[in-house]
């Protein structure tokens, strides 16, 4: 058995984390300004859609309405990240300006991913307690991998849950199954995102394997499961439901979600073959001396297994491994040390592993820059300005991007997509949509009679023509397709002086509402490029 207690790092080891800890503030800033825009001499910083969504439940909490989201209204858990959101809910507490609060939620999951790469450093150590090429590779590896640095630069909560899990394993490794702090950490986990307790679970598992006193383990666990325990009953007299609505919402009624989840986990070992290969390996050879090599091991299958059952994820690139990555890594890395036969030995897996993760290009950083595309914010943003600037105070919403439109003009809203609504939650998606977006009920949300409609750049779809009721996987085309919709609201289409409006075609009214009385929205908005 490795000793437990070594927690020691390389004398260079501290060097070279202060230098990435520097490159990662300099990613963590650009994003920042990438997802910004000046308008009306005012820059906007926002973080991904989804996230603006906690953000407005974030909001919601700190003033006093709840953690709804939208005050007043129906009690619906949209979220699937209460802590992250409750973290949000702190920095709401400072009153931030809507146009600055994404930038204190940033810090926080720049801190987060730094804190990552340190306790990566210390889980190598664990394993590989010297060597210089080891540290440098996984670095440089976690550095350059957009699964790993742009959900945290894009304000999810990956980099909470992936900071939590090595803290878990750290303490674990170093100080023995009795460490208080492992299994404070593990205990955030479930209620960080709240369909991580197979992540508990997997880490129960490890820390049974690893204990000397299994009994003392179990009770610890135990411990460890009482703010999950507690959440699931906040939720039940909170919200009356025992699952929160983003699961209805992606996973109620889809008949190939096993089908979905083989193919973004198959894809996910395609991407990352040589790293799971090499962890494993690395693992499975720790394991004849060491029972914690098998953490790796139970972790990845743990992973591998839940997506398999859940689904896949609408978004590009593996958001559902991204906190698995760093362990990866870790146990990727020692293996150059462990599994490399011989100086030429340790740099044929060394090259390996900087193969599959840094690109042969010289532009290597331009993939850690690239926009967040979800939501089409960039146009979003002028859209909410719009809004602010020219509809009536009390005029009600309905919005197919739930985040960045809803948060910054604070009103009263219906979510087109169900993410905050139980009834579109549960509908049955239709064939071939994509996760959390193949639910639509046109006759619902125009029967509640929102003010305005506010849709996605939704000028392309008019273009070419929509018959009634079109069968396609886009749910804004079956939206803006609804006889519904198309009798009560297309008539009454918003535009505006610079044209932003008429050239998306995505606002419109109803002929009972006051905002029917002034279709022409003249205040100007003034957008720096």
């Amino acid at each position: 058995m490795l000793h437990r207690h070594r927690r020691s790092f390389e004398s260079t080891d501290t060097l070279w984390l202060v230098c990435v800890s520097v490159i990662l503030a300099w990613i963590f800033y650009r994003q920042s300004f990438i997802a910004s825009r000046v308008i009306d001499g005012v820059r906007y910083f926002w973080l991904d859609d989804d996230m603006m969504i906690s953000m407005r439940y974030a909001r919601n909490l700190a003033e006093g309405n709840g953690l709804v989201w939208t005050a007043g209204g129906d009690r619906v858990e949209g979220y699937s990240n209460f802590l992250w959101t409750t973290l949000m809910a702190a920095v709401h507490a400072f009153r931030p300006p809507a146009n600055i609060a994404a930038i204190p939620v940033r810090l926080i999951g720049y801190l987060c991913t730094v804190g990552t790469f340190v306790l990566a450093v210390r889980l190598l150590r664990v394993f590989a307690p010297r060597g210089v090429i080891p540290v440098v590779v996984m670095l440089t590896c976690m550095l350059l991998s957009p699964d790993i640095v742009l959900w945290g630069a894009w304000g999810f909560e990956n980099s909470l849950l992936g900071f939590l899990l090595l803290v878990f394993l750290v303490r674990l490794f170093e100080r023995g199954t009795d460490d208080p702090i492992a299994y404070l950490a593990l205990a955030l986990v479930p209620i960080t995102r709240a369909d991580a307790i197979y992540l508990f679970a997997a880490n129960a598992v490890v820390a049974m394997l690893v204990s000397t006193n299994r009994r003392r383990t179990v009770v610890w666990l135990a411990l460890a499961l009482v703010p999950f325990a507690a959440h699931v009953a906040f939720r039940l007299s909170y919200y009356g439901e025992w699952l929160p609505n983003t699961y209805y919402l992606k996973v109620h009624g889809l008949t190939d979600k096993h089908s979905r989840g083989f193919a973004y986990a198959k894809g996910f070992v395609q991407a990352y073959g040589v790293l799971l290969a090499v962890a494993i390996a690395s693992g499975l050879s720790i394991v004849s001396r060491d029972r914690r090599g098998l953490a790796v091991l139970v972790l990845a299958l743990a992973n591998l297994g839940y997506v398999t059952m859940v689904g896949s994820d609408m978004l590009s690139g593996y958001r559902f491994f991204s906190h698995l990555m760093p362990v990866l890594f870790a146990f990727a890395s020692a293996g150059i040390a462990l599994l490399g036969q011989g100086l030429v030995g340790k740099l044929s897996i060394a090259a390996a592993l900087l193969i599959i993760s840094v690109p042969p290009t010289p532009k290597v950083f331009q993939r850690l820059l690239v926009p967040n595309a979800n939501g089409d914010q960039q146009k979003q943003i002028q859209v909410a300005a719009i809004i602010n600037k020219n509809a009536l105070p009390d005029s009600s919403i309905a919005v197919l991007c739930g985040g960045l439109v809803p948060y910054m003009t604070r009103r009263p809203a219906l979510d087109i997509l169900g993410k905050s609504d139980k009834h579109i939650a549960r509908l049955d998606p239709f064939p071939g949509s994509m996760a959390g977006h193949g639910k639509v009920d046109t006759d619902y949300i125009v029967g509640r009679r929102p003010d305005l409609i506010v849709m996605c750049n939704a000028g392309v779809y008019f273009t070419r023509g929509l018959s009634a009721n079109m069968q396609t996987n886009d749910p804004q085309v079956r939206f803006l397709s609804g006889p519904a919709f198309r009798e009560i609201y297309l008539p009454y289409a918003i535009d505006d002086d610079d044209g932003l409006l008429a050239k998306a075609n995505g606002i419109w009214t109803h002929a009972s509402s006051r905002e029917a009385a002034r279709l022409h929205w003249s205040q100007k908005i003034v957008v720096e490029p």
